[in-house]
């Protein structure tokens, strides 16, 4: 089934007689300039329709070297190889920018959880469907939450309090980061404990639930 994007450039195409070749490529440039705005950046943009999602990828393009001199669009030949053990110097390295934000994903994952999404929901029933995240690591924090939000935890024993930045616990574990955030918005009570063992999330796009054949979950940008 063509997704709805697919189906306007088609309509479109047909109606203006326009070549949908020339109509993404329109897209993807006021997809650049929209994106420079929202991320409020410096970084070379750019923008590719993926048509087997149907959504247009915004990604930020660095020149790999071997010394780094501009941090938003070089980066070292070391940390390129991390992503694509082929590239060499002079190459191109596509890092595609988190679109999904902590806050929004977070309540609307916990609405799957909870069941809300459905006819039948019962506050008392759990009625909610197993959900399994991916790609944890795409989703970003915005304005300046990354360098002032702080978590803290407490053992409980005098001078037992932590304190960990939101940065260095999203670079370290984001999946957690994710996990937190979701269970944090569903109500404390009988239960909160059984929700909880639905989810399930990931860093990165590898899972081991591919034998209960999830369902795709897309939420809008």
């Amino acid at each position: 089934m063509a997704n709805l994007l697919d189906q306007m450039i088609e309509q479109i195409s047909r109606e203006k007689h326009i070549e949908p070749a020339i109509i993404v490529s329109a897209i993807e440039d006021a997809m650049v300039v929209a994106a420079r705005k929202f991320y409020r950046t410096e970084e070379d943009l750019r923008a590719k329709f993926n048509p087997e999602t149907g959504q247009i990828d915004v990604y930020s393009v660095r020149a790999v070297v071997e010394e780094v001199a501009d941090a938003l669009k070089e980066i070292t030949l070391a940390e390129a190889r991390k992503s694509n053990p082929l590239i060499e110097v002079g190459g191109e390295l596509l890092i595609i920018k988190p679109t999904q934000v902590l806050g929004r994903i977070a309540t609307r994952i916990a609405r799957v959880l909870m069941g809300k999404h459905k006819v039948r929901y019962t506050p008392s029933v759990d009625c909610g469907d197993h959900v399994v995240v991916i790609n944890a690591a795409k989703v970003r924090l915005t304005g300046r939450k990354l360098d002032q939000k702080v978590y803290y935890r407490h053992s409980g024993y005098p001078g037992g309090l932590k304190a960990v930045k939101a940065r260095h616990r999203f670079d370290e574990h984001p999946d957690a980061m994710l996990r937190d955030a979701i269970l944090g918005m569903i109500p404390r009570n009988k239960l909160h404990a059984r929700r909880a063992k639905k989810l399930r999330v990931f860093a990165d796009d590898k899972h081991d639930h591919a034998a209960q054949q999830p369902e795709p979950l897309t939420f809008k940008r």
